[in-house]
């Protein structure tokens, strides 16, 4: 067992005195790894759980104006051409939405 070292601090005209243990460079390793541990179980444990889902969008309600039509999606310049349907919903109080869907699949909401 390490043996800690008597040390004496004089600050601001108070004094007193500790027992102050000298770290080794494995105590900093074992502390930060285990703070690198606790952090990442923390976000795994609620990362995906922190926001709660947004609910449907309902078109059906009288303000929203409705644009349907064909679009071609490309995800870079030598990424293939994604052609699918495009739904942009608009409301005045400033809320919207949009939906790129290719069948079977949704893409993009």
């Amino acid at each position: 067992m390490e043996r800690g070292h008597r040390v004496a601090v004089r600050q601001l005209g108070h004094s007193f005195s500790a027992t102050a243990r000298i770290c080794r460079p494995n105590d900093w390793f074992k502390l930060l790894r285990f703070a690198f541990g606790l952090c990442l179980l923390l976000v795994i444990l609620t990362g995906c759980s922190t926001l709660a889902p947004l609910p449907p969008a309902d078109l059906s309600v009288s303000g929203w104006t409705i644009k349907r039509g064909q679009a071609v999606w490309k995800f870079g310049e030598e990424a293939p051409e994604v052609v699918g349907d495009l739904v942009v919903s608009v409301r005045a109080e400033g809320e919207m939405f949009a939906q790129f869907s290719k069948a079977p699949l949704t893409v993009a909401v």
